[in-house]
């Protein structure tokens, strides 16, 4: 009888425990935010972003983690969302990175770029028409002044925007 081969394999110590993420929006920020459980030979955190949950890439500075760690610990990033369309859904995750660059991810965390109002005005100047589209999440008043820069005449045209949602 042939004796038996065992091949056994360890791995290796991944940087950091209960690594959780969040993603939240303010006008044209994303906010990032995360924590962990432990940290153990953790070296630095760096966030990625995707635009189809795939091809993620890498945005801001490397943040540097705690290194070892028992305690939970609380990490923030910002990422600017000015130039994302309305309605995109962004996806963020954060790539850890121990001292032997052995590395994770967490949790990938998708965000709906809805800002609350948008709004848009064209032509600009206007001579006989001017179209505005506004775009909001909720009903919303508001007023527009149109100024006839010819005569000095200024009229005020009071609306109520009622959200399709």
């Amino acid at each position: 009888m042939a004796p038996a081969i065992y091949n056994i394999c360890w791995s290796p110590a991944l940087p950091v425990k209960g690594l959780s993420l969040s993603a939240g929006i303010t006008a044209s920020n994303v906010y990032l935010n995360w924590k962990t459980i432990a940290e153990i030979n953790s070296h630095y955190f760096k966030t990625e972003r995707s635009l189809n949950n795939k091809d993620f890439v890498k945005i801001g500075n490397n943040i540097l983690a705690a290194g070892n760690s028992n305690t939970a610990k609380k990490y923030v990033c910002t990422n600017d969302a000015v130039n994302f369309q309305q309605g995109v859904i962004v996806y963020y995750r954060v790539k850890t990175v121990n001292l032997q660059g052995k590395f994770s991810y967490s949790n990938i965390a998708p965000l709906r770029l809805n800002k609350e109002v948008g709004i848009a005005v064209w032509p600009n100047s206007f001579k006989t028409f001017v179209l505005v589209n506004i775009n909001s999440r909720q009903n919303i008043q508001f007023a527009i002044t149109v100024a006839d820069t010819d005569k000095g005449d200024n009229r005020i045209i009071n609306l109520t925007c009622k959200s399709l949602n």
